[in-house]
């Protein structure tokens, strides 16, 4: 809420400084308010997703390789290149260790929805000190995974 309060002030500010001290018309100080609310909104918006895919990115060079069984499957709401991003809830099988249960946040190719079902094996990456950093496992056997957007 304070992120959304000080964009309000430095936005009405802008305008203030815009139409007053510039002379600019009313016009233009509504437009430089309206681009920097889409901008917050933009970056609202695409915050988490991004940080998501960072993550990810991370693990996939870093992670240490293992198994997952799909438990459930959820939409997020949140749309990217017309594939949604979905919430898998996992049983994590490490290699050397008791199965445990984490969640992964990842954009899926809708046509690639189907093998991403409850039930469903799949391989992940694990962060090697915090356990409940997992990803999606992109590559396997050199090639990248079937479901990689």
């Amino acid at each position: 809420m304070k992120t959304v309060l000080a964009w309000v002030v430095i936005s009405l500010a802008w305008v203030y400084v815009g139409h007053f001290v510039l002379g600019l018309s009313a016009n233009v100080g509504g437009s430089i308010l309206a681009v920097a609310l889409l901008l917050f909104m933009a970056y609202k918006f695409m915050a988490p997703v991004l940080k998501d895919a960072g993550q990810a990115g991370a693990l996939q060079q870093h992670g240490v390789q293992a198994t997952a069984k799909i438990l459930s499957v959820e939409q997020t709401g949140i749309w990217m290149n017309e594939n949604p991003q979905v919430e898998l809830t996992v049983s994590v099988q490490p290699i050397d260790g008791t199965p445990y249960t984490a969640k992964i946040r990842d954009v899926i190719k809708i046509v690639e929805l189907p093998r991403y079902q409850p039930g469903q094996q799949i391989g992940v990456r694990v962060h090697p000190q915090q356990r409940d950093k997992v990803s999606l496992d992109r590559v396997v056997f050199g090639a990248p995974a079937s479901g990689q957007p």
